[in-house]
């Protein structure tokens, strides 16, 4: 009794003691949602105070915090000198098993403190911080994404990726966290395999492979202490199709993915960080949580401990206090670290030998070389750096003969003296010199420009403006220390040496010694052909940073090449250079080509660069002489000159984007074969760029310049000048003033100008100097629209309810725009009458408006006229009664039914918090019903079927779907139209509409043509860059046949009305905000090359490659329908070539469209433009001409005559309905088929990648069916309402479950398994007895001892085989034997 007394006692100590250690966490074998982990942090806080203090960096969607523990000795301060330390968990919401980790991580570790050394040793010198659940939102659900369905590890700024970022909030919490703390290390832990993955996750061709890292051998070390800590982690084959050799990978070399945390960490701040893949299931059983964390327990605590190692240390100043923000460099590393705000720095590595730099702003760099790093401890670093002398250069200077000037001090000048230098020239000059900065570097160094002219700080009428960039790449520095000598040559020479004092009075020269400081500073001499600082901060190659005219640039443009390409928009330049090393050579345009491939890329004005470049390299005392370098012995340029692509190809290179985007001609110089020579060579390259230095700058006034004024003399600004013959048009100046490079010889020259008549003029281009050649423009004659057709527009007392809510309001207040083209603040809709209208007015004279949301006339001086547009109001009511008695009902059984119930509410109410137009009615109604005049019903024939009634189209259809367009319509252009002639000056007004409206507007590559023309798409939207479930996405296409001018110039008049109209006009704004539109006004691009003004008549379709890469680009897309503006009959009734489910709809459209032209234009045609295959099973025509390319003088015509159609078939768009899909877990499900049906009819989409879709559908009752492999079918009666309020009808589809044999597939899977087992066994018996007879017998046949068989009835064996017997038969007597 005693001893069974003392092991209840036993048994009862132990309890205790492990409730007592775990009293916080109870149990392992269950999941904490969010309440409960919250109350888990809290309590663990309260009962560790002295080493944890919990709180949240952010909030998810739905308002969860994201918790942070941090654990360490002083967890209120942060201690100098000890590293930071992060593991992240769940980021994506069903891997689960990383979030239950850092829960037992930090009971152990708290448990532990003070009682286990090593844990108590981590903690005292670690700042550790766990992230359980960066994703708490879709762990609730449980869901890979998060509330707003997006993959969070695809959510950060990537490097190669070429688009703006809008982070969802738990990564903007992230990535202010990562960047505002100088962390060392970290993990993010993740499931669905067993390996630790390291950087890079991208590569800048988007394709998978191995993409390493600068850290590369840093990184491999710390996903090998990962999984080799992991009882199963390094060995191979642990998941289905996974085999990792050693339990490590290369991010992008498993598979690529954009925007992931690791390298967001890697190259936005100092931490290094992996992904550890923890388990095969992404949400294992709970009851598997205790043995993962036994597992994996090591492997948390052994990569902690590596923040330990590498290098540390601190960086102080002489008075020993610590220097914030100083850079600490790893020669042949190119990845530097920052230190922390008292001077501390961790720097991690593998064992070797290093050495190692550290530099500030304001102070001279500090090296220290041979610094060996073992495999233990971290090798301490201490740096004291010396303020940096801001030497006076002026004050060192000598002179030759008393008057002319030259230098005698050649030294290499960091930032802080090159800034010194800077300042002290333009204090000692004012006169002559202003010094500006046009931007700022990564690291916040300012990128200076000095201003040198006889007037700075202005653009004087007709003189030129010249520029020198120099140290685009960073540790390419013989062109920084040119141009700063080049300052002192010109500034010190003035009013002394009489060529340079005409170069300074006759030219405005800009100065940029440096356009990459960030990568100088770490950049080192002696350097001849590395890439050690070549890029800047955020390790991007400035040179390849550049929008491309070929190819589309791997990465968005960086602080210093935005600056740059803001400072080429602010100033007229005409010509530049760019210095570079690493040879020595002129190269000129282009450097990319149409391939990509190293090949010679002719621009339209190569004799012209070709004898920019003679002019500096003749000029040059070697250049045109020099044989090669020596590390490119392959290397030989005829003259010493090069094209750029002939030599190698690049992308996005900064002298390609002057000659295309501005008037500017540049080309790259290399000016040495030695990258960063040493201080003691620069003397000698001075002395051989000098006279070229100076030579390149009076290029610029050769050619042709002038002034474009008009008849009273006032300057014409942005004039277009051609040469005709060349493809490369200028712009004149604010002042009206223009530069042309030329090479000597006779030229034509065309001026034009919206609103101005054309001029033309021939000059001679003589070899030395200019040629002056100016211009008066006349004004054209400007035409109004007909009133022949006359459409009454009447003011609806329906107007759209203010939708831009306050963040709306501060986008549309962010967009500058001029005068309004035609959308004023009235609102109209069409009925028939004879007249023209005008704004209704109060008895005193003052214009009223029906609109709930008031908005000033853009044209306060404008008088109505009486042939303007009439103006009346009347209710939805009233409206309603005008159509229930104007009208008959429809009662074709084949179309949708079409109900007015839906029509008499007096507002519309938003679905699924949908983006509506949504109308509102107005107190005073004069408008008789009466005045509405019902349509014929239309009808359509379809191609094998019965013809079917569509609905009527009525003058207040519009407000029975609640849309109200408005216009002004009187001649509202304030210029009037011409043509864009040529494919470049349409991508020109494309890329100068998306500028102006940046906030609503994204461009967008569609297809490169045979000849090297750029298609582009110009996206309008309120969310440009990003698709969204609730906007239906339009193509607005024209010029598909290369002569359909007209086509093309209606668009381009839309998108101007649209990108000018957002946030000045409610229903403009109300339009952007809920339809995406694509707008491609020029399809044919090498087909219009081809064209003329006056043309009529049919051009060519796509062929080749080009119509393939077309389609592609619309695969990509989830168009809901296509809108072709072009030519055509308005009496075609064909809709052959569109899907059939899709021809209601689209006739309804093409209706809308015909019921609102004012235009007779095309009543009569006799031609059509061709249908595109890509376009023609959900494009409708919406003609606007009889003629292709028509004389300018009609196109403000066309314009008034379909604008507000135009504007009307946009606002239908809406139409259908919408929805999005998912599984039973709330996963977004793509290439789902949706199928609408009714009688004949069937509607098909395809789901998108998340999971949603649109359907264009007149209003009615549908049948939707659902189709996705592996999931059940599902069929759904919809109604879709009469409403531009899309309906929203969201589908759940679950796993689909079928059954074999009656059996369902788990059961029929199991008796399958039984079965197979029983076979196996059986075989398996038969197989072995049949082996020992036959081995018996086998012994029989060889001499041994006879087999004796004994029968089932007992009697006596006898033997059945005798070696010296036939033994033919013997066998089969043996298995009959066995029968019986």
């Amino acid at each position: 009794m005693s001893r069974f007394l003392r092991a209840i006692c036993g048994l009862f100590l132990i309890v205790t003691t492990s409730v007592g250690s775990f009293s916080h966490l109870e149990t392992y074998d269950k999941y904490y949602h969010y309440n409960d982990l919250t109350a888990l942090l809290k309590r663990y806080h309260a009962d560790y105070p002295a080493i944890t203090s919990l709180f949240s960096v952010g909030r998810s969607v739905q308002g969860r915090e994201l918790w942070v523990m941090r654990i360490s000795d002083h967890p209120n301060e942060r201690e100098p000198g000890e590293p930071m330390f992060k593991y992240v968990g769940n980021m994506h919401g069903d891997e689960t098993l990383g979030r239950q980790l850092l829960l037992y991580l930090m009971r152990y570790l708290c448990d532990n403190y003070g009682k286990d050394q090593r844990v108590t040793r981590l903690v005292d010198s670690t700042d550790i911080y766990l992230l359980p659940s960066m994703n708490p939102d879709g762990f609730e659900v449980p869901s890979r994404e998060n509330a707003h369905k997006k993959d969070l590890n695809r959510d950060f700024p990537d490097q190669f990726a070429n688009y703006p970022h809008k982070p969802q909030p738990e990564t903007k919490a992230l990535m202010e966290w990562i960047v505002s703390q100088p962390f060392v290390l970290s993990a993010n832990l993740h499931g669905g395999s067993l390996v630790a993955s390291y950087p890079f996750d991208d590569r800048p061709d988007q394709r998978d492979g191995y993409s390493k890292a600068a850290d590369d051998a840093v990184f491999r070390h710390l996903a090998h202490v990962y999984a080799n800590a992991h009882p199963r982690m390094h060995l191979p084959n642990q998941c289905l199709g996974d085999n990792f050799k050693g339990g490590i990978t290369n991010g992008a070399n498993w598979y690529g993915l954009t925007g992931g945390m690791e390298d967001y960490n890697y190259i936005h701040s100092n931490c290094f960080e992996i992904t550890v893949e923890l388990s095969c299931i992404k949400y294992p059983s709970a009851s598997t949580l205790h043995s993962e964390w036994l597992d994996n327990r090591e492997s948390l605590l052994l990569y902690m401990e590596e923040v330990h190692k590498g290098i540390k240390g601190f960086v102080y100043d002489e008075d020993g206090n610590g220097i914030p923000n100083a850079t600490v460099s790893i020669r042949v590393i190119n990845h530097d670290v920052l230190t922390a705000a008292d001077g501390d720095f961790w720097r991690l590595l593998v064992p070797g030998t290093y050495t190692v730099t550290a530099h500030a702003v304001g102070f001279e760099a500090e090296t220290h070389a041979d610094v060996v790093v073992s495999d233990g401890p971290p090798t301490n670093l201490i740096f004291r750096l010396k303020r940096a002398s801001l030497v006076d250069d002026t004050e060192e200077e000598t002179s030759v003969d008393g008057k002319h000037f030259e230098p005698s001090q050649f030294r290499h000048h960091r930032y802080d003296t090159l800034t010194a230098f800077l300042r002290n020239y333009a204090n000692k000059f004012p006169d002559i010199t202003r010094l500006y900065s046009v931007g700022k570097s990564v690291r916040g160094h300012s990128l200076w420009v000095l201003e040198i002219t006889d007037h700075p700080g202005k653009h004087e009428p007709g003189e030129p403006e010249f520029k020198y960039v120099g140290n685009m790449h960073g540790n390419e520095v013989v062109g920084r220390e040119m141009l700063l000598l080049l300052i002192q040559y010109l500034l010190e020479n003035y009013g002394h040496d009489d060529q340079l004092t005409k170069i300074v009075d006759t030219t405005r020269i800009h100065v940029m010694p440096t356009m990459n400081p960030d990568g100088y500073e770490i950049a080192h001499e002696g350097d001849v052909s590395s890439t050690f600082g070549r890029q800047n901060a955020h390790r991007v190659d400035l040179n390849r940073n550049f929008p491309s005219l070929f190819h589309r640039p791997q990465r968005s443009p960086e602080p210093e090449t935005k600056a740059v390409m803001q400072w080429l928009d602010d100033y007229p330049f005409v010509l530049s250079a760019n210095l570079h090393g690493g040879s020595v050579v002129a190269n000129y345009p282009y450097d990319d080509s149409v391939s990509g491939h190293s090949l010679y890329s002719k621009c339209p004005d190569d004799d012209i660069f070709r004898q920019l470049a003679l002019a500096y390299s003749m000029a040059h005392t070697r250049m045109h002489k020099f044989n090669h370098c020596p590390n490119y012995q392959y290397e030989h340029f005829k003259d010493g000159i090069t094209n750029g692509a002939a030599w190698y190809a690049l992308v996005g290179g900064m002298q390609d984007y002057n000659y295309v985007h501005t008037n500017c001609f540049e080309i790259t110089i290399e000016l040495s074969c030695t990258k960063f020579p040493w201080q003691k060579q620069l003397k000698s390259f001075w002395l051989e760029n000098k006279p070229a230095l100076v030579a390149y700058i009076e290029e610029v006034h050769r050619g042709v310049k002038g002034f474009v004024r008009d008849v009273n003399g006032d300057p014409v600004e942005k004039a277009r000048i051609d040469v005709v013959g060349r493809d490369h048009p200028i712009r004149s100046a604010t002042d009206g003033d223009y530069w042309r490079l030329l090479t000597p010889g006779v030229y034509t020259l065309r001026v034009s100008k919206d609103g101005y008549q054309p001029a033309t003029q021939t000059v001679i281009v003589p070899k030395l100097g200019a040629v002056d050649a100016s211009f008066t423009l006349q004004l054209s004659e400007q035409t109004t629209p007909s009133p022949s057709v006359g459409v009454k527009l009447q003011a609806s007392s329906i107007s759209f309810e203010s939708e831009i809510t306050e963040d709306r309001k501060d986008v549309a207040d962010k967009i500058s725009t001029p005068t309004d083209l035609g959308f004023s603040s009235q609102k109209f809709e069409a009925s028939k009458d004879t007249s023209t209208s005008t704004p209704a007015t109060s008895a005193a004279g003052e214009t009223t408006h029906a609109s709930s949301t008031q908005m000033p006339s853009t044209n306060e001086k404008s008088t109505p006229s009486t042939d303007s547009i009439v103006v009346s109001t009347k209710t939805a009511v009233e409206e309603n009664k005008a159509v229930a008695s104007s009208r008959e009902p429809i009662v074709d059984p084949t179309l949708p039914s079409v109900t007015t119930s839906s029509l008499t509410s007096s507002k519309t109410q938003s679905v699924g918090g949908q983006k509506a137009l949504t109308p509102t009615l107005a107190r005073d109604s004069v408008q008789d019903s009466a005045t509405s005049q019902a349509m014929p019903p239309s009808t359509i024939r379809m191609s094998q079927h019965s013809e079917v009634t569509l609905p009527s189209i009525t003058s207040n259809m519009d407000a029975s779907v609640g849309v109200v367009v408005k216009s002004t319509m009187e001649t509202s252009l304030q210029q009037i139209p011409t043509y864009h002639r040529s494919s470049k000056e349409v991508h020109e007004k494309m890329v100068a509409l998306s500028k102006s409206c940046s906030i609503i507007s994204h461009m967008e590559m569609v297809v490169m043509t045979e000849e090297a023309r750029l298609v582009m798409a110009l996206v309008l939207s309120d969310n440009p860059e990003r698709h969204e479930a609730d906007e239906p996405e339009v193509v607005l296409v024209g010029n598909t046949d290369g002569l359909n001018a007209v086509g093309q110039e209606m668009l381009m008049l839309l998108m101007e009305e649209l990108c000018l109209g957002y946030g000045k006009d409610a229903s403009v704004t109300q339009l952007v905000n809920s339809v995406r539109m694509y707008f491609i006004p020029l399809l044919h691009a090498d087909g219009f090359s081809q064209a003329s003004e006056g043309t009529c008549g049919e051009g060519g379709e796509l062929h080749g490659q080009v119509l393939n890469t077309f389609c592609d680009w619309m695969k990509s897309h989830q168009v809901s329908v296509v809108y072709h503006v072009g030519l055509g009959n308005k009496l075609d009734n064909s809709w052959d070539h569109l899907e059939f489910g899709l021809q209601p709809f689209a006739k309804y459209v093409s209706d809308v469209f015909f019921s609102h032209q004012t235009s007779n234009s095309t009543s009569s045609c006799d031609v059509k433009e061709p249908i595109n295959s890509c376009l023609g099973t959900k494009s409708v025509h919406l003609p606007v001409s009889c003629c292709s390319y028509p004389h300018t003088s009609e196109l403000s015509d066309h314009w008034m005559g379909h604008k507000l159609a135009l504007l009307t078939v946009l606002c239908h768009s809406r139409l259908g309905l919408h929805g999005s899909i998912t599984d039973s877990n709330g996963v977004s499900l793509s290439g789902v088929s949706v199928t609408a049906s009714w009688q004949q009819f069937n509607l098909t989409v395809q789901t998108g990648s998340d999971g949603d879709y649109w359907l264009p559908l007149l209003p009615g009752d549908y049948k939707i069916d659902l189709k996705a492999k592996g999931h059940s079918q599902v069929s759904q009666a919809v109604s879709v309402k009469n409403s531009l309020v899309p309906d929203e009808v969201d589908f759940e589809l679950a796993v689909n479950d079928p059954h074999i044999l009656g059996l369902s597939v788990p059961a029929f899977a199991a008796v399958l398994s039984i079965f197979s087992v029983v076979v196996l066994v059986v075989g398996a018996v038969i197989s072995y007895r049949t082996y020992r007879t036959y081995r018996k017998y086998d012994s029989v046949r060889r001499g041994f001892r006879p087999l004796r068989a004994t029968f089932s009835d007992g009697k006596h064996s006898k033997y059945l085989l005798n070696p010296n017997e036939d033994d033919s038969g013997d066998e089969e007597e043996i298995f009959n034997a066995r029968r019986h």
